[in-house]
């Protein structure tokens, strides 16, 4: 699963030349060469994104690739409850999940996740190139108070297993443009290999933790 992760203002730049990049490549803005701004309020400052949480997600919407803010889950079937993650080996086989898999595929942006051990030991997991955006896949939809996104995990490869057996489907550039764009590829981005993950140990979990 992924229950929360981390975004900061050192995001912009990779976030910048990632929309750029989007729509260089599927043609979708005659001034797709030129910068293109990240609002500020989105990332600013730095942190943690729980569940419910208010969050930036990358999305192409009218034919422009930009950021939009939604909530991090969406609602449950019982009152109070949100879900948050969906299993990528059966997304596509839910009800509720298959239709904005298929139309409304979305970026989720982070500096990293985390993930806790049986032990209850809390790791912060990035790419291990500096300065560069984790892109994890997932799709949203509107709701009445709002739009709502979701994450989707993937079974842990060997850089996440020794301390949780799940973790979010992660996207190099190239994947993360298809998967916003490329409706034949969707079944094959769901089995996408992920980067290989820097760990770092951030010590025992805590009620103010």
């Amino acid at each position: 699963m992924c229950g929360r992760y981390y975004i900061d203002s050192d995001m912009e730049e990779g976030l910048q030349s990632l929309l750029v990049r989007i729509e260089r490549q599927i043609r979708m803005s005659v001034d797709a060469g030129g910068d293109k701004e990240v609002p500020k309020r989105l990332i600013e400052g730095g942190r943690d994104i729980f569940p419910a949480s208010v969050a930036p997600i990358v999305r192409v919407k009218e034919k422009k690739a930009g950021l939009e803010s939604c909530t991090w889950g969406f609602p449950g079937f019982e009152k109070g409850q949100v879900l948050f993650n969906a299993r990528s080996e059966t997304v596509l086989d839910k009800e509720r999940f298959r239709e904005s898999v298929l139309k409304r595929r979305c970026l989720i942006p982070a500096a990293g996740f985390y993930e806790w051990s049986e032990k209850k030991e809390k790791y912060y997991f990035t790419l291990p190139e500096e300065r560069r955006v984790l892109l994890m896949a997932g799709f949203y939809n509107a709701f009445a108070e709002g739009g709502h996104f979701i994450i989707l995990t993937r079974q842990a490869d060997d850089s996440v297993a020794g301390v949780h057996p799940r973790m979010p489907l992660i996207l190099d550039e190239d994947a993360a443009v298809e998967w916003l764009q490329n409706d034949a590829s969707i079944l094959k981005l769901l089995k996408a290999d992920a980067p290989r993950l820097k760990r770092e140990k951030k010590g025992q979990l805590s009620l103010f933790d």
